[in-house]
């Protein structure tokens, strides 16, 4: 037993001194520091089992973990420090290397420290963060890059975390700015963060980092110019620093930057303002020197300027300011010297005939004049006077004009009929007359057409180129009317004569050659214009010959090369493609290129080129091509033509091949193939442009699907609903007519087959179902019904197998059939006879399902 005990003992204390060999510390050592944490100590023997990852086995034989900042070393099995730029979390197997963003001074870092704020780490690995550096910043935390300062703002220094803006007085531009920049002279910044610095405005003073400018003041005798002080000009004064002045007319100033003008010493002055200097007075004319200055001479007085001033004679008068006396005006006078201003006025009755009078004479009026309020006035128009009396109206059945001595007698044909008639007599009215001058009425006169009254009041015969309807005076024709001596009414000129005046008597003027007046009444006679495809040629319209042509408005000229027309063209046509002529005049037709040969519309001449089938000539190009999808060329030498609608075709084909069945193509040049039909629509034949919907088994589509669907006729069927097909002998169609079923025997008599019919006629089975079976003797050649036994009920023949029958309106008709001994006629075939009947009987019955056309088709 004891030597169990040793052997054990033995063993743990090899074990031991094996774990403890890589560098690990003793049990005694202080595991607080670094290695494993007391609080996880496991009491075991380790050594035997084994530890669980991330954990090592101590001298004592527990388990432990590596604190934070601490990892494991495989190697070793020992708890190793993290270097710096590096951590490790509690139990790590190894260290972490710290994040862009953040550093690890230092070692035995359990976690990575953020960079702070104005401070940035921009790689793995870091130890220390880096302070952001001048004109840049880091605000926040976990910087990998610092960020530049922006316009309007700067950094200064390092380790920024905000950038500042820039001051009132300085601007910063672009981005990165170490510092602000001050405003120059002459320039300022109003604003915190301003970009750019403004320009100081004009009258304004910006000294350098200026933030506000400052209005320029100058001096007594200066004003400001842009943003100077500038000294006020000889003959200009300024105070307060207010803009320069001119001196007033009789002041003056000699010197630059005055404050003030100075009056003018006696017997001087100045004819402008802004003078520098003064001269001796000179007045002008209407004033002179008063009190050693010029004055105004007073109204009744003048001066030419330069002596005193003067009184005016009698028969004048002046204004004041005067340089001469005016004479007194007519009707006017002025007795004395001195007349300020205007001459006395003639009194009433009185009157001065001259101008510069001294005195007025009494007034004596002339003939057809009168006094009025003391002056001569002329009598109005319709009163008269001998000048010594007063004006009297004119009589009835006289008049006057204005100023008349006496009055005059109105003129035959015109009348007056009351007292004071002015200027003219009033004209008698059409269809009346006065025989006397003087009349106060006029008389009434009535004249034919034709004629008019004279001034005698007799009727007179109107003359060529006018016309009356003889209750009005003759009246010239207008223009483009003509007449005759004599005429009441006006003619029009005839088609190509015309007249452009009134009164043209007798015929109008005949259209010059070459000119024509295409309407009755022309008053101008025009060019000839043809017709289109017509010229004008000797002053006539002649249609065009082949070869020619005109628009109508010139003669008629030659078809260029490469182009014709016939006759009575109005333009020529470009030769077609394939066909040239190399002559101007060409008629008719351009020649058709030779064989092997082409040519472009409108040539004047062909390209000898020959390409395979499926390509053409491009003849531009020099060379064949070949045609795209969707067209073809069966010769090589036309251009491709495109392919119809319900064909298609690959490219370089010579031809296009029909869309097939169940496949259709409304346009034309299709590619490649034909669409496919939309599921529930078909087409029923090849080189269909549109689908239709499909047929149910049972019927076939009417007019390639267009009108429609029919149910197969007796006889046939369709197990697709494509074409009906005949059932084969001995069968005949089920009831829905999809399939075929052998015919049932019901004991009918089958005519004769051997009867005899009309040469030209032939032994048709009468339709209607499998009971019946009898026939008749039809002209299948030439009736456009089909072969069969039934008649129509009205007009028309029968159309149960009538191709076009969707076009055509059919009516229900009836079947004829004859029974056998034993059987009689139902509607629906024959039956066994009730009666015991001992012959079949010829009978009629209407049978569903075969109908009759009303009209050929």
């Amino acid at each position: 037993m004891r030597s169990a005990v040793a052997l054990l003992f033995t063993l743990q204390l090899l074990v031991t001194s094996a774990i403890a060999r890589p560098g690990q510390q003793s049990e005694r050592e202080d595991f607080s520091v670094g290695t494993v944490s007391a609080s996880k100590r496991t009491l075991g023997f380790c050594w035997l089992t084994g530890c669980d990852d991330g954990q090592f086995c101590t001298l004592t034989g527990t388990c432990s973990t590596c604190d934070g900042g601490f990892f494991l070393l495989s190697t070793s099995n020992t708890c190793s420090k993290c270097p710096s730029g590096y951590y490790s979390p509690f139990g790590s197997l190894q260290s972490i290397i710290s994040p862009a963003g953040s550093y690890c001074a230092g070692d035995g870092n359990v976690a990575p420290t953020p960079a702070p704020a104005g401070h940035y780490c921009p790689s793995q690995g870091a130890t220390t963060p880096t302070p952001a550096p001048a004109g840049s910043y880091c605000s926040g935390t976990k910087n990998t890059a610092p960020t530049p300062a922006p316009a309007g703002s700067y950094c200064s220094g390092t380790g920024n975390t905000a950038p500042t803006p820039a001051p009132k007085g300085h601007s910063c531009s672009g981005t990165g700015n170490t510092a602000p920049t001050p405003c120059a002279q002459g320039f300022y910044s109003d604003i915190l963060g301003g970009l750019t610095c403004k320009t100081c405005p004009l009258g304004f003073f910006c000294p350098p980092k200026c933030e506000s400018p400052q209005p320029i003041v100058c001096a007594d005798g200066k004003e400001l110019v842009g943003s100077s002080c500038v000294n006020c000009d000889p003959g200009e004064f300024s105070t307060g620093g207010k803009a320069c002045q001119k001196c007033a007319i009789g002041f003056y100033s000699s010197s630059p930057q005055s404050t003030s003008c100075t009056a003018c010493p006696t017997g001087q002055t100045t004819t402008t303002t802004g003078s520098s200097s003064c001269s001796a007075i000179t007045c002008s004319a209407g004033s002179a020197i008063v009190n050693g200055a010029c004055a105004l001479c007073p109204a009744g007085q003048y001066s030419d300027g330069k002596s005193p001033c003067s009184s005016c004679a009698a028969g004048s008068f002046s204004k004041a300011g005067a340089a001469t006396c005016t004479s007194c005006p007519v009707g006017s006078y002025s007795s004395s010297t001195g007349t300020a201003n205007q001459c006395t006025t003639c009194s009433t009755g009185t009157q001065a005939l001259s101008t510069g009078s001294t005195s007025c004479s009494p007034i004596t009026c002339s003939a057809g004049s009168a006094l009025v309020n003391g002056a001569c006035s002329i009598c109005p128009a319709g009163q008269y006077s001998d000048g010594k009396s007063a004006c009297a109206p004119c009589a009835a059945g006289s008049f006057s004009k204005a100023g008349a001595a006496t009055c005059t007698s109105c003129l035959l044909n015109t009348f007056a009929s009351a007292t004071g008639t002015a200027n003219q007599c009033t004209a008698c009215s059409v269809g009346t007359q006065t025989l006397t001058t003087g009349a106060t009425k006029c008389d009434t006169t009535t004249c034919q057409g034709g004629f008019s009254l004279n001034n005698l009041g007799a009727c007179v015969a109107c003359a060529a180129g006018k016309f009356s309807d003889g209750k009005s005076e003759c009246l010239p024709c207008p223009v483009g009317y003509f007449s005759g001596a004599g005429a009441n009414a006006c003619t029009l000129c005839p088609i190509n004569t015309f007249t452009s005046s009134i009164g043209t008597a007798i015929q109008c003027t005949i259209c010059a050659t070459g000119t024509q007046a295409l309407i009755p009444g022309a008053t101008k006679c025009d060019p000839k214009t043809c017709s289109a495809g017509s010229g004008l040629s000797n002053g006539a319209c002649a249609t065009c010959p082949a070869g020619q042509y005109s628009d109508g408005t010139s003669a008629c000229a030659s078809c260029a090369v490469g182009t014709f027309s016939k006759a009575g063209a109005s333009s020529c046509s470009a030769c077609p493609a394939n066909t040239y002529t190399g002559k101007t005049g060409t008629a008719d037709q351009c020649t058709a290129c030779a064989s092997g040969s082409t040519s472009f519309p409108g040539s004047s001449s062909c390209t000898t080129t020959t390409c395979s089938p499926g390509n053409y000539l491009d003849i531009l190009a020099g060379s064949c091509k070949q045609c795209p999808a969707g067209s073809f060329s069966l010769d090589g030498i036309a251009a491709c033509a495109p392919c119809l609608p319900g064909s298609f075709s690959t490219a370089g084909s010579s031809s296009c091949t029909p869309c097939a069945i169940g496949t259709a193509t409304l346009l034309p040049s299709t590619p490649n193939s034909c669409p496919a039909c939309l599921s529930g629509t078909t087409t029923y034949s090849k080189g269909q442009t549109i689908c239709v919907p499909g047929c149910p088994a049972g019927s076939e589509p009417v007019l390639f699907g267009i009108g429609g669907c029919s149910v197969c006729p007796t006889g046939k069927y369709s197990s697709n609903g494509l074409a009906c097909q005949a059932c084969p002998t001995g069968q005949t169609n089920n009831a829905a007519h999809t399939a075929c079923q052998v015919a049932p025997s019901i004991g009918l008599t089958k005519s004769r087959r051997s009867m005899v019919c009309d040469a030209g006629r032939t032994a048709c089975a009468i339709g209607g179902g499998p009971k019946v079976r009898a026939f008749e003797c039809v002209d299948t050649m030439n009736d456009i019904q089909s072969c069969g036994g039934c008649w129509s009920t009205g007009a028309g023949v029968d159309c149960t197998a009538f191709d076009d029958r969707a076009t055509a309106t059919c009516v229900r008709g009836q079947c004829q059939y004859q029974c056998p001994l034993g059987w009689e006629l139902s509607s629906t075939g024959c039956v066994k006879s009730s009666a015991g009947a001992k012959n079949g009987s010829a009978k009629s019955a209407a049978m569903a399902g075969v109908w009759h056309i009303q009209a050929k088709v």
